[in-house]
């Protein structure tokens, strides 16, 4: 079976679904109910965003760093914004929150064609649209935050509203979440136990690692394939040879 995070954007209905259709492909979306119908961008991207589209001379930093020197070149841009996306994902919600509402203070443009067709979100009746046709739908949580970092009633509302309002929307038990990031320290021992606790039966790590042949139900590893890879670094992914290279 393929599988898809993408958090429910709408390119997985105009483009995923017929050539997994064509190849007979069975596949199980998952969707961050809070950006379903809605227009917003998720955060990684809303930060990436702004950061290449600053226009100041300098860019305020998280975690009480000192502003960086905004780079001009756009491949720079996107280094830094990679290195600041990487420490967002470690702090506290309430921090990453803050960080990103400085960056506000800039009006974003989102007008581009290709912006359009990368971030626009599934509509639920588009969801419901993709399950008629037989593809799977799991929950990505409601805002896709790291899962980590939240306080314990937000870190269960984020799973509970989220499968609550797939099953109320398709008329049908969600039983499969993944993990936003689904790192080693997006997931612990506290988040697992919660996703039990809200009812979910499988779940979807991204440790990069190799299953056992006796899978622990909510801490299933999937492979994450970038559009850039090669054909062959693309076949060492799907057949193990990369996780196994790591742990040599």
């Amino acid at each position: 079976m393929a599988w898809m995070s993408w958090a429910g954007f709408r390119n997985n209905l105009t483009y995923a679904a017929p050539e997994l259709e064509r190849l007979g492909i069975p596949a199980l979306i998952h969707v961050a109910t809070g950006h379903i119908g809605q227009s917003g961008l998720l955060w990684t991207q809303e930060l990436d965003e702004r950061i290449g589209s600053w226009k100041q001379t300098n860019l305020p930093m998280p975690q009480g760093q000192a502003d960086a020197s905004m780079p001009t070149h756009t491949a720079d841009r996107w280094q830094l914004a990679d290195r600041i996306r990487g420490i967002c994902k470690r702090l506290p919600h309430e921090g990453r929150v803050a960080y990103l509402n400085r960056l506000r203070q800039e009006q974003l443009s989102v007008d581009e064609g290709w912006q359009r067709e990368l971030y626009a979100f599934l509509s639920w009746d588009e969801v419901r649209a993709l399950a008629h046709r037989g593809f799977s739908i799991g929950s990505h949580t409601v805002s896709h935050p790291i899962l980590t970092t939240l306080s314990r009633d937000d870190l269960l509302l984020e799973l509970g509203e989220s499968k609550s309002r797939i099953e109320r929307e398709l008329s049908q038990p969600c039983p499969w979440i993944a993990y936003p990031n689904g790192g080693p320290t997006d997931v612990s021992p506290g988040v697992v136990q919660a996703v039990a606790e809200a009812g979910y039966t499988i779940a979807f790590t991204l440790m990069g690692s190799i299953n056992p042949k006796s899978l622990r139900p909510l801490e299933i590893d999937r492979v994450c394939v970038p559009g850039e890879l090669s054909v062959d670094e693309f076949h060492a992914s799907l057949n193990g040879l990369s996780a196994w290279l790591r742990t040599l």
